[in-house]
């Protein structure tokens, strides 16, 4: 039972025993003697309830209200928390201010430590806002800073200045090499064309043809002065090799040059 409930149902024994007592004594006074209740005037105020005194021994029928003499009290904490302990018991006295339980505060002291800890870091972070203010507030360029500021920005302008003629003779420089390869790729083909061209098996009949070839205006009286057609393919198929080794060997500068 809680000290409000034990507080309530003691103010209602001691209300029921004066209302045993009160209708005893009405009941021993003779009839004529009882008062006849009093009608409240209309548009009046009710009157305050009076406690009725009776005799021992009594009994009054009549209609009323229980009235507490002493109103119950709402005990509550104004915080939740574990409850530790209990320091009154039912029917015991307590005074304004006496300590009735105790919850656990842990909880509450860690919320001050933390509320502490961030009272701190903002008075820490107040403090170097207000030396950054300061420092802005009273600062002044320094001539050396300054002037190996201007000797950086001098160099940096001259070195933007050389990458700019460097870069313009790169792009000249690879404008030569992609040429120079595109070359190097028709000269193989060209190559590979006539080394197809010499090596191809409809000619090998030449190899077995003595006759000389004619060159123009010669044949018929005027004998033909020109190499044999078995020498002639013969030479045509030296010469492809080599134009076809030579044209891959140029292929692999020009991309090398291309690439670097």
């Amino acid at each position: 039972m809680t000290i409000k409930q034990l507080i309530g149902f003691v103010a209602i024994l001691l209300l029921l025993a004066g209302c045993d007592q009160s209708a005893a004594e009405e009941s021993a006074r003779p009839v004529e003697e009882q008062p006849a209740p009093e009608q409240p005037a209309t548009g009046q105020a009710r009157p305050t309830p009076q406690p009725t005194q009776a005799a021992a021994g009594t009994t009054i029928l009549a209609n009323g209200q229980l009235v507490a003499v002493n109103p119950p009290l709402s005990l509550s904490f104004e915080t939740g928390g574990r409850l530790l302990d209990i320091r009154v018991e039912a029917g015991d006295q307590v005074a304004a201010g006496d300590p009735i339980a105790t919850l656990d505060d842990e909880t509450l002291r860690q919320s001050v430590t933390s509320a502490e800890l961030a009272v701190a870091q903002a008075q820490n972070g107040l403090a170097q806002a207000q030396l950054a203010l300061d420092d802005l507030l009273g600062w002044e360029p320094e001539e050396i800073a300054v002037s190996v500021a201007e000797a950086n920005l001098e160099a940096a302008q001259a070195n933007y200045d050389r990458s700019l003629t460097r870069d313009a003779a790169a792009g000249n420089n690879l404008t030569v090499a992609l040429v120079s390869l595109n070359q190097a790729q028709r000269a193989l083909a060209d190559a590979q064309e006539a080394y197809d061209n010499a090596w191809d098996e409809a000619r090998d009949w030449e190899l077995d043809y003595d006759e000389s070839i004619c060159f123009e205006g010669q044949g018929g009286p005027i004998p033909c002065s020109g190499p044999t057609w078995k020498d002639r393919i013969k030479n045509d198929r030296e010469y492809s090799e080599r134009a076809v080794q030579g044209a891959q060997e140029g292929l692999s500068v020009a991309r090398a040059n291309y690439a670097l």
